[in-house]
């Protein structure tokens, strides 16, 4: 199986902290996706993340990594939205266990009924630990999950420490799809303080200040958006982002 993609990237995070750009399928049409993924590799995004909606096919999944991979260079991970949610030209897949779920299916029962097709594709798994934290948004509801008070920092540092004595690569901390709040700073930094694992952030993240403050507090790794509809736009505004979490 391949593990050059996620080699190189943790390689990258030994010097600066990492950005990934975002992209839903179903709102994204492969032949509209020229001058956005310039733009985004332009800015200094280090990989896309494309997310693996309920209902697109895995054609449609197919049509779109390779189409981002015509426009740009920089490497497809798959956020799977399920078990069939995969690409045989996706260069890596965030292998998931959303630890806080309620439902089974959401912490062994898609990952084992997917696993089988990672494997056949040779995609690049990164053992990833999903912990989604109120509000939750849309990943709570489509992952059945217990989203953490944010005034709990000792559940979220629980759920920390097994992700690394469960020996996941990465912790992808989440406030959750389609949400206004980013996580506070004093989340991130409980987590940095008891585990090494590499730790990504995401959910409500859309200023450069909030981007910066969530690197300041030990985020590794910043997930958002386009923060636009237009080139032009996005741009503009992944530039600013990207160089508040970069600068040192």
């Amino acid at each position: 199986m391949k593990k050059g993609v996620w080699n190189d990237l943790m390689e990258k995070a030994r010097s600066q902290k990492l950005h990934f750009t975002y992209l839903d399928p179903e709102k994204h049409n492969p032949k509209c996706l020229s001058e956005i993924m310039k733009a985004v590799e332009e800015v200094g995004s280090d990989a896309i993340v494309l997310g693996g909606a309920l209902n697109v096919h895995v054609t449609d999944l197919d049509e779109l990594v390779l189409e981002i991979k015509k426009q740009c260079s920089l490497p497809v991970i798959i956020f799977p939205g399920n078990a069939n949610a995969v690409s045989q030209y996706a260069d890596a897949i965030f292998f998931m266990t959303l630890v806080n779920s309620n439902n089974t299916y959401w912490i062994t029962g898609a990952q084992a009924l997917g696993a089988p097709t990672v494997f056949e594709l040779e995609v690049d798994a990164i053992p990833t630990s999903y912990i989604v934290m109120e509000p939750g948004g849309i990943s709570s509801w489509i992952g059945d999950a217990k989203p953490i008070p944010r005034q709990n920092l000792d559940i979220v540092r629980s759920y920390a420490l097994f992700s690394e004595y469960s020996g996941k690569s990465l912790i992808y901390l989440d406030a959750g799809f389609g949400v206004n709040a980013p996580l506070e700073p004093e989340i991130i930094s409980a987590v940095k303080k008891v585990t090494g694992v590499p730790l990504l952030t995401g959910g409500g993240i859309s200023s450069a200040q909030e981007a910066r403050q969530q690197v300041e507090a030990g985020a590794d790794m910043i997930l958002t958006g386009l923060l636009g509809e237009k080139p032009q736009e996005i741009r503009a505004n992944l530039s600013e982002l990207i160089s508040a979490i970069k600068s040192k």
